[in-house]
């Protein structure tokens, strides 16, 4: 799941990651308010896209489901794909990816920050 917020045409996309245990949703009030916000700014602002995605097996169950075991991921690199393919299919490939984030996904933020801007989608 994911939360897309101003233009998905856009050619920067900021790429909001939460921390643990939390979800796409950590995001709704601030992109919601910023995007508001830089509508209001100007006669024809130019929007960004803001991307928050739920990272992967932090999606809480349906309510009165029988809880399950965590999945864990192997690594952070089968994180950072299965990040990717979500912005892949969120965003214009030619986009420019800019990752934020907090606690968790402030580490992953730095992880992608790390490997470079020209970030293949796989």
């Amino acid at each position: 799941p994911y939360g897309s917020y101003g233009s998905s045409a856009s050619p920067v996309t900021v790429l909001l990651l939460h921390g643990f245990m939390g979800s796409h949703l950590d995001f709704d009030n601030l992109a919601t308010r910023l995007i508001a916000t830089l509508k209001s700014s100007s006669p024809h602002p130019s929007l960004p896209h803001l991307l928050a995605i739920t990272l992967p097996f932090h999606v809480p169950p349906p309510a009165n489901s029988v809880p399950q075991q965590p999945v864990v991921l192997e690594s952070l690199e089968a994180t950072v794909a299965a990040i990717w393919r979500t912005v892949y299919h969120a965003a214009p490939a030619t986009a420019t990816v800019i990752p934020i984030g907090y606690s968790l996904g402030g580490r992953i933020a730095l992880h992608l920050a790390a490997q470079g801007a020209a970030l293949p989608i796989p």
